[in-house]
């Protein structure tokens, strides 16, 4: 099998996570004696048949830095010549201590992408719960506001949609259904987002963007609502009712995905969504010593 690694996909510093990925990957696929490259500048060559990259890129792409902009090539060459690619990104529980643990799937690192993980076992969810002392709260059925979350525009799980009017939009329609107060917290590298909102709904109240407040900010929240952002995936397991709008959420198994119901939210059944993202995440040492690579090697040699 011939896979190529891209180094073009994340930050140039050596110590930073992409690069230190990226070299575990390299370790790991050499060691079952694949073809393999690692690629400064390059695109993936014609018979690549797994393409490595670090993150993703949405449709706003002519906006996005380079990087960026070298994740929708190298995606798009491998779709056009039916092959695939392994996209390793961000955590999920962050806010709920996870430091180890990144989401690495086939062709997206979103809830579109395959991350081989349907009715997967406890044992992995199991594991980072106690290791991080996770805790796993009931649906809640109070609370003192509506928190809507928000990521940056051109950040690519927003997938070209305006943040603000997507937000701003959002608004009005939990205003028609429920006086409840609204909260809005922007995302940290988009802080003049809340001005923005704030100047078009002077009566929902900011909160701080930093990224240390989380779980301070849904500790009073009667439910999260976001587009398309992993901070769903914490405030589910934390207890709170998320509303999403776009397929692609991480949460979208246990999230409403209307504003009609904002009064009454559905709170399904948590747990096999949970033993599903303990096997969407894995840890540097288990990409470097081949757990990873097995698993996917695996599905896609018997497709």
């Amino acid at each position: 099998m011939k896979v190529e690694l891209f180094l073009n996909t994340g930050r140039i510093n050596p110590t930073s996570l992409p690069r230190i990925f990226l070299y575990a990957w390299h370790e790991s696929i050499k060691s079952f004696d694949e073809d393999i490259s690692i690629l400064s500048r390059e695109m993936p060559t014609n018979d690549c048949d797994v393409a490595v990259i670090y993150g993703y890129a949405g449709k706003n792409v002519r906006k996005q830095i380079l990087k960026v902009q070298n994740r929708r090539k190298i995606i798009n060459h491998q779709k056009k010549i039916g092959k695939h690619v392994i996209c390793f990104d961000s955590r999920l529980f962050t806010n709920l201590g996870n430091t180890d643990y990144h989401k690495i799937a086939l062709d997206s690192p979103m809830f579109n992408g395959n991350f081989i993980n349907q009715n997967s076992p406890p044992d992995r969810w199991e594991m980072m719960q106690s290791k991080y002392s996770i805790p796993y709260k009931p649906w809640r059925s109070d609370g003192n506001y509506i928190l809507i979350c928000m990521q940056p525009t051109i950040n690519w799980s927003m997938d070209g949609v305006d943040a603000v009017k997507w937000a701003s939009n959002s608004i009005k329609k939990i205003q028609e259904k429920t006086d409840r107060p609204i909260y809005i917290k922007a995302h940290p590298s988009a802080p003049a987002d809340s001005r923005r909102l704030q100047k078009l709904h002077p009566d929902v109240k900011i909160i701080p963007t930093s990224r240390s407040n989380f779980i301070e900010a849904i500790e009073d929240a009667y439910c999260l609502v976001v587009y398309n952002s992993n901070v769903a995936t914490d405030a589910a397991v934390y207890g709170v009712p998320v509303f999403a709008a776009e397929n692609r959420c991480m949460a979208w198994p246990v999230a409403n995905k209307t504003l009609d119901n904002i009064e009454n939210p559905e709170k399904p059944n948590r747990d096999q969504w949970l033993y599903d993202l303990g096997y969407a995440q894995w840890s540097e040492e288990e990409v470097r010593n081949g757990t990873v690579w097995r698993r996917f090697r695996n599905y896609i040699l018997n497709q």
